[in-house]
């Protein structure tokens, strides 16, 4: 295998930190670099040798996280006419989507607590205490991310001005 070209430190940097982020959150470090890869790569689509190369990782390793990132709706496969090999693009930011999975976990701790308090006595407020506090909490929590999604939506629907870079 040759030597794979060097990418600017600035850009490693970028790859590896969004690992750490990955990791941080409960998933991979693998599945966070590519995924960072695949946000900054040129072109936008690689193959899973390409990634294999360009971050000098196992083909196994890159498999393991490409299910991973397609099962989670990060990254799309798609072939080309004529390529024998798929290829593998990060998917745009819907905020639905990007939300859905947070949002799917509030309902679910909202179901948990009101199955908490619906088995626990009423004449007890202490007992009943915690559960009403996080109940609060996370019905707050839908209701505001319910707007927030409703909020970028909307934003997205504008027309795009280009960034600047500092």
């Amino acid at each position: 295998m040759s030597p794979r070209p060097a990418m600017p430190e600035e850009m490693t940097r970028f790859i590896e930190d969004f690992g750490l982020l990955f990791e941080e959150r409960g998933s991979t470090r693998m599945a966070g670099r590519i995924y960072a890869y695949l946000l900054v790569c040129d072109p936008p689509g690689q193959t899973a040798s390409q990634i294999v190369e360009a971050l000098g990782v196992s083909k196994g390793s890159v498999s393991s996280a490409m299910r991973f990132l397609t099962q989670l709706e990060r990254v799309e496969r798609y072939t080309e006419p004529g390529e024998r090999s798929a290829f593998y693009r990060a998917k745009a930011a819907n905020p639905r989507e990007l939300f859905g999975y947070m949002m799917a976990g509030i309902v679910r701790v909202k179901t948990m607590a009101e199955r908490g308090l619906s088995i626990l006595p009423p004449r007890r407020p202490e007992r009943r205490e915690r559960l009403e506090r996080l109940l609060d909490t996370y019905t707050l929590l839908e209701k505001e991310l319910t707007a927030l999604i409703a909020r970028v939506e909307k934003a997205e629907k504008k027309p795009k001005r280009r960034r600047r870079r500092p």
